[in-house]
């Protein structure tokens, strides 16, 4: 390694055209490598740019792709709701025939109820009849032993008046 005086004696031997031509070609180089490295820049920025668009297109698919998914599932929920509204309606159908032949059966039921009640009702009656008119004929036959009895005590008390 030189020493300080060694190295100011050379200097001093350089021209201001060496040290300006040796600082001109030092910039130079510089400017080269400051132009390498801002190509070099604008290449990975591009780069990067270029990749940033792949991932902007590939999530784009891929929300896409999920989107087709969603709709795909959302129409076939929606294809299973209507089905199940269909069945739901086919089993009100059947309630509501069913219900309307347990009415019906009630019906016809409740119309025989009422016939044998009348019929009943009926024969109720004319037994009430017959017994009222038993009860009349009692009632006339229990007078006409009465008197009889009424004849009969009045000829008891004759009797015993006469032999008195």
């Amino acid at each position: 390694m030189a020493d300080l005086p060694t190295i100011a004696r050379a200097i001093k031997r350089m021209s201001l055209d060496d040290i300006y031509n040796a600082i001109d070609t030092d910039f130079r180089y510089l400017n080269q490598r400051i132009d390498v490295l801002g190509h070099k820049i604008d290449t990975e920025i591009g780069q990067v740019r270029q990749e940033i668009g792949q991932l902007n297109q590939k999530i784009d698919t891929e929300i896409g792709q999920l989107n087709q998914k969603i709709d795909t599932e959302i129409g076939q929920v929606r294809q299973e709701i209507r089905q199940v509204r269909q069945e739901i309606g086919q089993v009100n159908q059947k309630i509501d025939t069913e219900i309307g032949q347990v009415r019906q059966e009630i019906g016809q039921l409740s119309q025989q109820l009422n016939q044998k009640i009348d019929t009943q009702t009926s024969q109720l009656r004319q037994e009430i009849g017959g017994i009222r008119q038993e009860i009349g004929w009692l009632n006339r036959r229990f007078d006409t032993v009465m008197q009889m009895l009424m004849e009969l005590s009045k000829q008891i008390v004759e009797l015993s008046k006469q032999k008195s």
